[in-house]
């Protein structure tokens, strides 16, 4: 697969987060995690990238957060190694929204899911037979 923007912006997913100091929160009503920048930009678009994944995308097309869709019943089932993670949310912070405790159990789990969510959306890329092309995705979700 050719370097593109788009993969060099997954593949430095966890370092751009960490630089950011992104938030991480599970919605356990609607089975979603959430890693994102807090506050969020007000012009913000979701960009879907897989299955699972949808990216947070501000107008300048740099990347604010990620949403993982089913976590715990999709996810977990293609990364077993994050299958205890979801217990590590324990601190409330909304109705159903809770996010972390950073420990070192969770700062490695943190340190891998950049990179689960890189392989899952390569996978999904080679699956689909469609080429990455992350200008053409963001294009289309900010001209909405």
């Amino acid at each position: 697969m050719e370097k593109t923007k788009f993969t060099n912006l997954i593949n430095q997913l966890s370092i751009t987060a960490q630089k950011d100091s992104w938030a991480l929160n599970y919605d356990k009503e609607i089975d979603h995690l959430f890693w994102n920048k807090e506050p969020l930009n007000k012009n913000v678009k979701l960009v879907k990238v897989s299955h699972e994944a949808s990216f947070y995308v501000d107008p300048n097309k740099k990347i604010e957060g990620v949403v993982v869709e089913y976590f715990t019943s999709n996810f977990v089932a293609h990364n077993p190694t994050y299958k205890g993670f979801a217990k590590q949310f324990n601190k409330k912070v909304g109705k159903n929204t809770f996010t972390v405790t950073h420990t070192q159990e969770t700062n490695k789990y943190l340190f891998g899911l950049g990179e689960a969510l890189r392989a899952d959306i390569y996978q999904d890329s080679k699956e689909t037979g469609k080429a990455l092309n992350f200008d053409s995705l963001v294009n289309y979700a900010l001209s909405k």
